[in-house]
């Protein structure tokens, strides 16, 4: 599946941002909720559970959308240390 937004023209990163985002998938119920809100595909449905992709750190835009929409707490987002993560580079 393809990006949906060309991210490379928008942002740069700066910094380690550790892990940021966590996935409890006991908690996961496969709703697919975090697929379709992602605006950086970062999520996908496998054997009726959500996977986070492994190079989310450099994918994230850091909208915090898929915690904020999973109803089961199966996602934690916590936004990166200061002064690391993404950088707008227009808008």
């Amino acid at each position: 599946m393809e990006e949906k937004i060309n991210l490379k023209e928008l942002n740069i990163r700066e910094g380690d941002t550790g892990d940021f985002i966590s996935h409890n998938v006991d908690n996961c119920t496969g709703c697919g909720k975090c697929v379709l809100i992602c605006p950086a595909n970062l999520w996908r449905l496998e054997k009726g559970k959500s996977i986070l992709a492994s190079d989310y750190k450099d994918r994230c835009m850091e909208c915090a959308a898929c915690e904020s929409i999973c109803d089961y707490n199966a996602i934690s987002f916590m936004f990166p240390k200061g002064g690391t993560g993404i950088k707008y580079m227009h808008g």
